[in-house]
């Protein structure tokens, strides 16, 4: 079983953050992406893919994590991994979306339904690393900085 530095980063942060009008909308908007974090976390956690240590960051400990992890993953198909991170949470923001929809009564709309689904900008980057961590923590932020340049049209 081979070792990958995997960082993964959920977004758009700077959304969350202009829409917001009052310091309670900022505090939801960081609550959202931090609980966004705690599923992929968890999605990692129950895939035996990670132990204890293989968390790199954040911390699991603190209430409100920012919205990226790095981990090591312990797998031979580090992509499957990172597409089944990203579709759990995918998933749970579509379930909080709902929830909050039908709470306040909201009616679906297909044009709000393409709006939720289409929302988050999920990036994540799997390397090898079986050499210098430094190395290759710069060299994994460059090429997620690649892949966040590039738009998929």
């Amino acid at each position: 079983m081979s070792r990958h530095l995997f960082l993964f980063t959920i977004g758009p942060v700077q959304s969350f953050i202009a829409q917001a009008r009052k310091t309670q909308d900022l505090y939801s908007g960081s609550r959202i992406l931090s609980d966004l974090i705690d599923e992929a976390i968890n999605t990692l956690d129950k895939s035996g893919i990670i132990d204890s240590n293989d968390l790199i960051f954040p911390n699991r400990k603190i209430q409100s994590k920012p919205n990226r992890l790095l981990a090591i993953l312990k797998t031979d198909d580090p992509g499957k991994i990172g597409n089944d991170v990203e579709d759990a949470v995918r998933r749970r923001f579509k379930a909080s979306a709902e929830k909050a929809l039908k709470k306040n009564s909201i009616r679906e709309l297909p044009e709000l339904r393409s709006h939720i689904e289409n929302f988050l900008k999920i990036y994540w980057v799997a390397l090898p690393c079986n050499g210098n961590y430094s190395e290759k923590y710069e060299e994994i932020e460059r090429l997620l900085g690649a892949v966040k340049n590039v738009r998929v049209v």
